[in-house]
C-alpha cells in the first residue's frame, strides 16, 4: 500500500510539471497585454478574453488549411504504399531482398539536414516551389524508410502459411493483401497514421525551406512572433494551443489503439 501510494505521488508530481507549461499557455491565452505584464502566468485573469483566439485563428486558418491537406495525403500515400511495399518485401522471395531492406535501414538513419540543398534545388527545378504538393511529396519521401521499417517488421510476424493457403484457394496476390494482410494490419496502421500525421502536422523545418506563401500552421505560427503580433504572447498562446488542438484530438481518439499497436510490437519482439 505504502508503495503504491509513492508510486501515485511520484506520477502525480510528474503529471504537475508536465501540465504547468500548458495551463501557463492557456492562462495567457485568455489575458489582455496588460493583465500578461502585470500578473502571474499561473493565475487566470478576471475575465477570459476569448477574442485572442479569433485574432488567432484568422492569422492562422491558412496555415492550418495547407497542414490538413498536407497532413492528410502524407498520412494516407504513407499508409498504402507502406503496407503494400513491405507485404512485397517480406512475402516475396527475389535475391535483392536483404539489399533493399539494408538501404530502408539506412534511409531511416540518414538525418533530413543532409537532403537540405539536393531537396531545395530539386524541388525548384521541378517547379513545386511553395506549393502544397511539394510538402506532401517531401514528407512522403522522407518518412517512407520509418513506414517500411514498422509495416515490414510486423509483417514478418504474420506466418506465410497462411498466404500459402489462400493461394492455394485460387487467391491473387492483390487479394491477399487485401482479404487477409490488410485485415490483420489495423494495430500498424494506427501507429503509423498517428506517427506520420502527427510528424507531419508539427513539422517547421521543410515548411520554412519550401514556401514561402503556402506555409504550414506552424510555419505560419513560427511567423507570428516575427510579425505584428511579436510581443502579443497572448494571441501566440492561443495560436499555440489552435495549432496542436488536431494533434491532441487525434491522440484521444487512437490512444488506446496505438497503445495496442506498440503492444503488439513488443510483444511480437520479446
Amino acid at each position: 500500500m505504502k508503495v503504491n501510494l509513492f508510486l501515485y505521488a511520484i506520477a502525480l508530481s510528474l503529471a504537475f510539471f508536465y501540465l504547468l507549461p500548458i495551463w501557463s499557455c492557456f492562462t495567457a491565452s485568455v489575458k489582455t497585454v496588460e493583465e500578461l505584464s502585470t500578473t502571474s502566468p499561473l493565475f487566470l485573469p478576471w475575465r477570459f478574453n476569448l477574442e485572442n483566439y479569433i485574432v488567432a485563428y484568422n492569422a492562422l486558418k491558412e496555415g492550418f488549411l495547407v497542414s490538413v491537406a498536407v497532413s492528410t495525403a502524407t498520412t494516407i500515400l504513407s499508409l498504402f504504399f507502406g503496407s503494400v511495399c513491405a507485404f512485397t518485401l517480406t512475402k516475396f522471395k527475389f535475391k535483392w531482398n536483404p539489399y533493399i531492406l539494408g538501404l530502408i535501414g539506412l534511409g531511416v538513419l540518414m538525418p533530413f539536414n543532409a537532403y537540405l540543398i539536393p531537396t531545395v534545388l530539386v524541388i525548384s527545378a521541378m517547379g513545386l516551389y511553395d506549393t502544397i504538393f511539394a510538402l506532401i511529396v517531401v514528407h512522403f519521401a522522407f518518412g517512407l524508410p520509418t513506414t517500411l521499417v514498422l509495416f515490414t517488421s510486423y509483417y514478418l510476424s504474420i506466418p506465410d502459411t497462411l498466404i500459402e493457403a489462400a493461394k492455394l484457394d485460387g487467391a491473387s496476390d492483390w487479394k491477399v493483401f487485401s482479404s487477409i494482410i490488410s485485415p490483420l494490419s489495423g494495430p500498424i496502421y494506427v501507429v503509423v497514421a498517428v506517427l506520420r500525421f502527427t510528424f507531419t502536422w508539427n513539422d517547421l523545418f521543410y515548411g520554412l525551406i519550401l514556401t514561402k506563401q503556402n506555409r504550414p500552421i506552424m510555419t505560419a505560427l513560427a511567423g507570428l512572433k516575427g510579425g505584428e503580433y511579436a510581443f502579443a504572447w497572448n494571441y501566440l498562446m492561443a495560436g499555440t494551443l489552435l495549432a496542436v488542438l488536431p494533434v491532441l484530438i487525434v491522440y484521444i481518439l487512437l490512444g488506446k489503439y496505438l497503445i495496442r499497436g506498440y503492444m503488439s510490437e513488443i510483444t511480437k519482439v520479446q
